[in-house]
């Protein structure tokens, strides 16, 4: 049993990593879909402002 937990390290360090890859990929996938919803509200409010005024 240690021996194949040895000999699949490399395997779990690649896999690791590759997680951590895919964990940030879906932090800037929310940083995105939330300055995405910001700046919409921000330019929808501009645009009531720009029409009463």
């Amino acid at each position: 049993f240690a021996e194949s937990v040895a000999a699949m390290h490399p395997y779990y360090a690649m896999r690791a990593i590759g997680g951590m890859i895919f964990w940030i990929g879906g932090v800037i996938m929310l940083y995105n879909v939330i300055m995405t919803i910001r700046k919409a509200s921000a330019e929808r409010s501009s645009a009531a402002a720009t029409a009463t005024a």
